[in-house]
Protein backbone atom coordinates (compact mmCIF):
# COMPACT_ATOMS: atom_id res chain seq x y z
CA UNK A 1 0.00 0.00 0.00
CA UNK A 2 1.23 3.55 -0.91
CA UNK A 3 0.65 7.24 0.60
CA UNK A 4 -1.37 9.39 -0.89
CA UNK A 5 0.63 10.60 -3.49
CA UNK A 6 -0.08 14.35 -3.39
CA UNK A 7 2.12 14.09 -0.53
CA UNK A 8 5.17 11.97 -1.23
CA UNK A 9 6.85 13.54 -3.72
CA UNK A 10 8.02 11.32 -6.94
CA UNK A 11 11.26 12.63 -7.43
CA UNK A 12 13.52 9.46 -6.18
CA UNK A 13 17.24 11.19 -5.93
CA UNK A 14 19.37 7.87 -5.41
CA UNK A 15 19.71 8.24 -1.82
CA UNK A 16 18.43 7.17 1.03
CA UNK A 17 15.39 9.16 2.09
CA UNK A 18 16.79 10.11 5.86
CA UNK A 19 19.79 10.88 4.36
CA UNK A 20 18.04 13.52 2.16
CA UNK A 21 15.89 14.83 5.18
CA UNK A 22 19.50 15.20 6.80
CA UNK A 23 20.89 17.32 3.89
CA UNK A 24 17.93 19.67 3.65
CA UNK A 25 17.82 20.16 7.28
CA UNK A 26 21.15 20.89 7.38
CA UNK A 27 21.67 22.67 4.52
CA UNK A 28 18.21 24.11 3.87
CA UNK A 29 16.72 24.82 6.71
CA UNK A 30 13.47 22.31 5.76
CA UNK A 31 11.98 19.48 7.17
CA UNK A 32 10.29 16.90 5.70
CA UNK A 33 9.72 13.29 6.65
CA UNK A 34 11.83 10.86 5.53
CA UNK A 35 9.72 8.45 3.30
CA UNK A 36 11.56 4.98 5.06
CA UNK A 37 9.37 5.87 8.23
CA UNK A 38 6.18 4.76 5.45
CA UNK A 39 8.11 1.96 4.63
CA UNK A 40 10.82 0.16 2.69
CA UNK A 41 8.68 1.10 -0.81
CA UNK A 42 8.95 5.06 -0.03
CA UNK A 43 12.78 5.31 0.42
CA UNK A 44 14.27 7.55 -1.38
CA UNK A 45 11.11 9.68 -1.23
CA UNK A 46 9.93 13.01 0.80
CA UNK A 47 7.28 13.92 2.87
CA UNK A 48 5.63 17.41 3.42
CA UNK A 49 3.21 18.18 6.19
CA UNK A 50 0.95 21.26 5.50
CA UNK A 51 0.15 21.67 9.08
CA UNK A 52 2.42 24.90 9.79
CA UNK A 53 2.45 28.28 8.47
CA UNK A 54 1.98 29.78 5.31
CA UNK A 55 5.61 31.44 5.44
CA UNK A 56 7.01 27.66 5.99
CA UNK A 57 4.99 26.22 2.86
CA UNK A 58 6.60 28.66 0.71
CA UNK A 59 9.79 28.38 1.99
CA UNK A 60 9.72 24.34 1.49
CA UNK A 61 8.12 24.86 -1.85
CA UNK A 62 10.79 27.06 -3.10
CA UNK A 63 13.02 24.63 -1.71
CA UNK A 64 11.70 21.45 -3.83
CA UNK A 65 11.55 23.53 -6.80
CA UNK A 66 15.50 24.33 -6.38
CA UNK A 67 16.12 20.47 -5.32
CA UNK A 68 17.27 19.30 -8.49
CA UNK A 69 19.39 22.04 -9.28
CA UNK A 70 20.84 21.97 -5.68
CA UNK A 71 20.95 18.59 -5.03
CA UNK A 72 21.90 16.91 -7.95
CA UNK A 73 25.54 17.91 -7.95
CA UNK A 74 26.16 17.38 -4.37
CA UNK A 75 25.35 13.75 -4.54
CA UNK A 76 29.02 13.08 -5.13
CA UNK A 77 30.17 14.37 -1.95
CA UNK A 78 27.08 12.73 0.19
Amino acid sequence: MRPNHGAIFGRHFGLPSLKMATWLVEMKNVSFTPGIAFGDGMNGFLRMCFATSEENIAQALEVLINLEKDFCPKLRIL
